[in-house]
């Protein structure tokens, strides 16, 4: 809530050092409710005009034909994603998905000078993507070739890291179906990755046998989408 102070002597009849009462100063009491209003206003504005670019976005997304997803399954794993697709011919359509890595791991190391230690890893993954439909295109069965490129760091408020980089690379191959509810779209995916991290020596993710640190492993997910109705 904001607030107004203004420096007001209180009346002679009242004893020196009691807090004065505002209840005595009518024109005070407005003061107060005049800025509880304003503020009131400015929060009810901004809830507006978010709405607003929302519904606006999602028509331009609509007219262009473009569908905007965010993951619904990725939070699961400390990741969020956004994505956008858009066809580009006939039963063939690109996309792009940026993600937020912001998750707790476990780093432990092989040389007895280094404790395992408990991090905080957050950074960014983009990952571009072809994707080829069996029929209509942003509809339907597809199959999907894409690569991706992150970059992340680790803080710890348990040790020290000298260094806290990590860094991936890698390829993806999914098999999906893409579901179209009027303007609503869900899109089911499930395939395999590749990847080539780069951890920060001699420390390096323990993940439980899933997902491996380098190398082949499964990937799959849920994403949720808006675009034009058919």
């Amino acid at each position: 809530m904001c607030e107004i102070v203004f420096g007001l002597n209180p009346p002679i009849s009242e004893k020196e050092g009691a807090a004065p009462h505002f209840s005595k100063y009518p024109p005070m009491k407005s003061i107060f409710i005049l800025s509880d209003v304003w503020c009131a206003t400015r929060c009810v504005k901004k809830l507006f005009c978010g709405v607003f670019f929302c519904f606006l976005g999602s028509n331009v997304l609509a007219q262009q034909a473009a569908i905007l997803k965010v993951s619904v399954s990725d939070p699961l794993a400390g990741r969020y994603s956004m994505g956008l697709e858009k066809p580009i011919a006939k039963g063939l359509s690109v996309a792009v998905e940026w993600d937020y890595l912001n998750k707790e791991v476990f780093l432990e190391s092989e040389h007895p000078w280094y404790m395992p230690l408990t991090a905080r890893k957050k950074g960014f993954v983009c990952e571009p993507q072809v994707r080829l439909y069996r029929g209509e295109v942003l509809s339907g069965t597809y199959i999907s070739l894409g690569g991706f490129f992150g970059l992340a760091e680790y803080t710890t408020e348990t040790g020290w890291i000298d260094n806290s980089d990590w860094s991936s690379v890698g390829v993806t191959c999914h098999i999906g179906h893409q579901l179209r509810l009027g303007r609503l779209v869900l899109d089911g995916y499930a395939g395999c990755t590749w990847a080539d991290d780069e951890y920060p020596l001699p420390y390096w993710e323990s993940t439980a046998l899933f997902p491996p640190p380098n190398g082949l492993r499964f990937s799959g997910g849920l994403r949720l989408g808006i675009g034009k109705a058919q």
